[in-house]
């Protein structure tokens, strides 16, 4: 792409497309990699496995599939087969400390009872359980091996994070329910000291926030990071949902957090915990939210942030946020692919002298950086970002011209579901309208959870045409249908995924003799005629409160018969 200078100069440019990940990616955690010379990006995957999907780029622009942190070995350390629908790998915060990496996570909603019918071992859960199921993975390489699980004991919460002051000490930050709420959706902020050599937590611990705003309901998913002398608190709020937000706060502390801990506790909450009003909120908050700009807008939800600071481009934040999809009468705007991972750009409101380089203003700078504005010119995330070549300026750009097709998304290896028996494979789905071929040798699935997804089986008929049988599991009751399609083979069936509808589509012979896999894809044939449209509502995030986004993939024939007896098992064991 090219744009004008001021000069009438025509200066090379490259166009970043929101959202940067695409598909189920949510609560990104970043850092910049000098050894690699890329942002590196980890987010949370919940049930699947293998699971924390790692990815880089250098430029925002192109990303690569690193790795994953969470192998099959260590999912199942990790209780991943005995984790619920939306439980498994919640908010990870990743960073570097002398070479080593280091990933913070959480792993929640897990049945212990489960655990122990499958031969987990009784220590190994107990070290969950006396955990809260926070944990830390280590290792000397994005490509792994990863070390670990390392589990916190007597941390409590979620959303961890790992902050290391500039003395070197090592702090534990996450965000528990509070002990006595005083409103709804009231949470503590808590912090305390970390040993990285034996992973435990040391000296006492030390409430810091409650939430920016007036009876804040659920303040969670908090990072700390230094900046001259002040120590920066980076926190959601509103919920994951449409009330959604990143506040920002900070507390002066020159030498040490601890020092500034210490000297600012207002009362003792219980034996070796304490409270204290360090941390003062922005006057700018919030930092960034889309719940001001009306249902009808198209990105909604965004907040839980990280940010990071890029040699060339600046500071950067990312976020989470979702696209939403109405119906065909333009009307009822849902979530079907679940959390995606968002970039902007990040100034700060005080003057930064310009005669030092662009790395030392990041982390060094003055003493008094001011307060962090997100976005600034527009005040929410915008469609993309322009970046020149020859200046790597970065600019904000908020046009119709921005709605580009997604370009340099990372090749992301297929998943699976956790426990799952019917061996799915599955990949994110990364945009809307989606299509894949139907295949006879395998059924073809459109997956939110184990309690709502849509499968096809497709089979010729001796007398020509097609039969394609079509499970709708919905809130874990299973609906059969058969859709009898005439003048067709099976090499021409697809199906088209729009969210809302899901058709089944016979594509023109030119297309079906393109038929080389069975992924999700995004251009559609040029020419195809549908033969049936199911609503496919229920695989909206909207109508199961989940975590999760729509997965596709396959899966062997019959996988719904053995679903439907591990719950009947499962239901009776329960009983």
């Amino acid at each position: 792409m090219q744009a004008q200078s001021a000069s009438n100069v025509t200066v090379e440019s490259k166009v970043v497309a929101n959202p940067v990940l695409r598909g189920m990616m949510p609560d990104p955690t970043c850092l910049w990699d000098q050894d690699r010379e890329s942002i590196v990006v980890v987010n949370s995957s919940f049930e699947q496995v293998p699971g924390l999907p790692i990815t880089e780029s250098p430029d925002l622009l192109t990303w690569t599939h690193a790795g994953f942190a969470v192998d099959a070995d260590m999912g199942n350390k990790l209780f991943l087969d005995c984790a619920r629908d939306s439980g498994g790998l919640f908010a990870p915060t990743m960073r570097k400390k002398d070479g080593r990496y280091i990933i913070a996570c959480t792993v929640k909603n897990v049945d212990c009872d489960l655990a122990l019918r499958q031969g987990h071992s009784p220590q190994a859960i107990l070290a969950y359980k006396r955990s809260g199921g926070n944990f830390i993975i280590t290792a000397d390489s994005l490509s792994g091996p990863w070390n670990g699980p390392f589990w916190i004991e007597g941390a409590v919460g979620i959303d961890p994070d790992i902050y290391i002051d500039s003395d070197g000490v090592m702090y534990w930050t996450q965000t528990t329910p509070a002990e006595r709420p005083k409103w709804s959706g009231q949470t503590a902020i808590w912090t305390q000291r970390i040993s990285s050599d034996s992973w435990e937590l040391q000296g006492e611990r030390t409430v810091i926030w409650h939430g920016a705003s007036t009876e804040a309901f659920w303040p969670e998913g908090p990072h700390l990071y230094r900046y001259g002398d002040y120590i920066y608190l980076f926190t959601a709020e509103g919920g994951t949902y449409l009330h959604h937000s990143e506040m920002v706060a900070r507390a002066y502390a020159p030498r040490s957090l601890d020092e500034a801990l210490q000297s600012s506790r207002v009362s003792r909450l219980c034996q070796n915990c304490y409270e204290s009003r360090l941390f003062r909120p922005s006057p700018n908050n919030p930092l960034l939210t889309h719940r001001n700009m009306g249902l009808s807008f198209p990105v909604q939800c965004v907040g839980h942030a990280d940010i990071a600071c890029h040699p060339r481009y600046g500071w950067l934040l990312f976020c989470l946020g979702v696209r939403r999809y109405a119906d065909a009468d333009g009307r009822n705007p849902r979530t079907y692919l679940g959390r995606e991972t968002f970039v902007t750009t990040l100034q700060w409101q005080q003057q930064i002298p310009e005669e030092t380089d662009i790395m030392d203003r990041c982390f060094s700078g003055t003493k008094d950086p001011g307060w962090p504005v997100a976005s600034p010119g527009i005040g929410r995330l915008p469609l993309a970002l322009r970046i020149q070549d020859e200046s790597s300026r970065v600019s904000l750009m908020d046009t119709a011209e921005c709605l580009y097709p997604q370009i340099g998304q990372p090749q992301m290896p297929p998943i699976s579901i956790a426990g799952d028996r019917s061996n799915g494979t599955f990949r994110r789905i990364t945009d809307l309208p989606m299509w894949m071929w139907l295949s006879d040798s395998f059924e073809t699935v459109i997956h939110l959870s184990r309690s709502n997804y849509i499968s096809f089986d497709v089979s010729s008929r001796p007398a020509g045409g097609c039969d394609v049988i079509v499970h709708m599991m919905i809130d874990s009751c299973i609906h059969e249908s058969i859709v009898a399609v005439e003048k067709c083979n099976v090499e021409n069936m697809a199906i088209v995924f729009r969210g809302a509808t899901t058709e089944i589509v016979i594509a023109d012979t030119d297309a079906a003799q393109l038929k080389q896999n069975l992924r999700p894809q995004y251009v559609l044939p040029a020419r195809y005629t549908t033969a049936h449209v199911f609503d496919t509502g229920y695989l909206s995030v909207e109508s199961t409160s989940g975590f999760v986004g729509c997965l596709a993939g396959v899966r062997m024939l019959g996988a719904d018969e053995i679903l439907q007896e591990e719950r009947q098992v499962a239901h009776m064991k329960a009983e």
